[in-house]
């Protein structure tokens, strides 16, 4: 990956550093002026600590990239990923903006965070999620009481795994991470763009078995550990998958990396 002159006028190209530090807390610090990623001692979702692995290393090289696609004015990652209506092969919501109509009473679907809360052109209330389907590993939220519909609901805790590495429902910068390494491994592992309206594909999809996007669902899976979720003719994983490639073709085209 290429990188842009930052504002503080360094070279175009340079090294990334990641450095240990337990005064930042249980999380990951990037500070893109100094490229260097600081990582204190980080926490699972029971507070036990967690394992600084590659795919806590690739997602924070995700809001690296973030950070690099907005140079010269570009539009960056994130702001495509908060502007995202993802939906899989029978056009029902994956990830994005999605209206609160038909969410039963009693519903605490506002309760994690108003900042992603909008009226769309019907004045209909929407949120945006980045929704339990379509990821590489899950569960990444889990439910109280469990409940198959995830937009409605706010969640009891999140949970930590390979491919959600911050599953917090209701942030956009820390879904375009984790799209970032979803899409990074499946790639890297012989992903290729399928055919998603292919009904072939949709009659088998667990046809991709490798890392990064995987067409499950991992919604009403209640365990701390990850689990193989449910194969979803849907298509979640390839939409999620082709959604983002064609993003970071976009993003690529805009700059002279």
């Amino acid at each position: 990956m290429g990188v842009d002159a930052g504002p503080m006028g360094q070279q175009a190209e340079g090294t990334i550093t990641f450095a240990r530090d337990s005064s930042v807390g249980p999380l990951c610090v990037t500070n893109n002026n100094v490229r260097t990623i600081t990582c204190g001692a980080l926490q699972g979702s029971t507070g036990m600590p967690r394992t600084f692995t590659k795919f806590v290393a690739v997602h924070e090289l995700g809001h690296i990239f973030d950070d690099q696609s907005a140079q010269g004015g570009q539009i960056r990652l994130s702001d495509f990923v908060s502007n995202a209506s993802i939906t899989d092969s029978n056009i029902l919501w994956v990830m994005g903006w999605i209206t609160t109509n038909g969410c039963p009473p009693g519903s605490n679907v506002f309760a994690e965070d108003t900042t992603v809360l909008r009226s769309n052109n019907a004045g209909q209330l929407e949120v945006w999620r980045r929704g339990e389907r379509g990821w590489g590993s899950g569960p990444g939220s889990f439910y109280n009481p469990p409940t198959q519909n995830d937009r409605c609901v706010q969640r009891s805790a999140p949970n930590f795994t390979d491919f959600q590495q911050n599953p917090d429902q209701a942030s956009v910068d820390e879904s375009a991470a984790d799209m970032f390494l979803n899409w990074v491994y499946r790639l890297q592992s012989g992903g290729v763009l399928a055919n998603v309206c292919d009904p072939l594909n949709q009659t088998n999809p667990g046809y991709w078995t490798g890392q990064g996007f995987l067409n499950r669902d991992w919604r009403n899976q209640m365990s701390d550990t990850p689990t193989s979720g449910l194969l979803d003719g849907s298509l979640p994983g390839d939409n999620r998958f082709f959604w983002m490639h064609e993003v970071v073709d976009d993003i690529f085209d805009r700059h002279p990396w």
